[in-house]
């Protein structure tokens, strides 16, 4: 089977309309000069005018005309379209949210890249339904949300009981502290009370020697004038 141009044109036309990517072909102008058989199902698939969708449209001036709730897509389209066509950068990426035809937001991710060794330049715009992968996002995004909610409640119950907890193990302290100085405080006045009872003990044993000496003196002296009366008597009585 002889390959000629028509074949290899037909099989790429044919390889194209089974992308599930919408694809379109730019000319320097920003024409659509090609779109794949997704591109042109996607109009009345989402309510979109059949002519913005098909060939000879300016899709600059397309996305320079867009407004409405989801019109900034289009701007930062616009913008990256126009990056690529004057070489600024090689290509372009861009995710966006645009309503179908029953109102649902449906997510789409645009890649813009030139065509290679294409003289005068053209480019290459794909479209690619990504709803599914922006919805796990979102639900990602979200768990992602509450779980530093979770985390953030948590570490304030935490700091709450480790504030607790510094507190009582300063207040402990503090009780060990004066504890310690109760205690020392009773050997204190207990050293000082057996100084005191041993001083008082000492302090009456003087007295009571000294009233004892006292005493015995007084006898003493009793003794020896009982003596010399006795004597005294005996004599006298001799003497008669």
């Amino acid at each position: 089977m002889q390959v000629t141009e028509n074949t290899i044109s037909s099989y790429l036309m044919n390889l194209l309309d089974s992308l599930e990517n919408e694809i379109v072909i730019l000319d320097k102008e920003s024409k659509i000069i090609f779109a794949n058989k997704s591109w042109k199902d996607f109009a009345p698939d989402s309510g979109k005018s059949m002519e913005k969708t098909t060939t000879a449209i300016s899709y600059l001036s397309v996305c320079d005309m867009a407004s409405g709730q989801h019109s900034d897509g289009a701007s930062a389209a616009a913008t990256g379209i126009r990056k690529v066509l004057n070489r600024e950068v090689e290509t372009f990426s861009l995710e966006y949210p645009c309503p179908d035809g029953q109102g649902d937001i449906q997510w789409y991710e645009m890649v813009v890249t030139k065509l290679k060794n294409q003289e005068p330049i053209q480019l290459v715009v794909s479209h690619l339904l990504i709803t599914k992968r922006k919805e796990f996002e979102f639900a990602l995004n979200d768990a992602n949300k509450n779980l530093e909610k979770l985390v953030e409640a948590r570490t304030k119950e935490l700091s709450s009981a480790i504030d607790t907890l510094r507190e009582e193990v300063i207040l402990r302290r503090q009780t060990e502290a004066e504890l310690k100085k109760s205690q020392r405080q009773i050997r204190d006045f207990s050293r000082q009370l057996n100084t005191s009872i041993e001083r008082e003990r000492k302090d009456i044993a003087r007295e009571i020697h000294d009233e004892l000496g006292q005493t015995l003196t007084a006898l003493k002296l009793d003794i020896a004038w009982l003596k010399r009366h006795h004597i005294s008597s005996n004599t006298g009585k001799v003497q008669e």
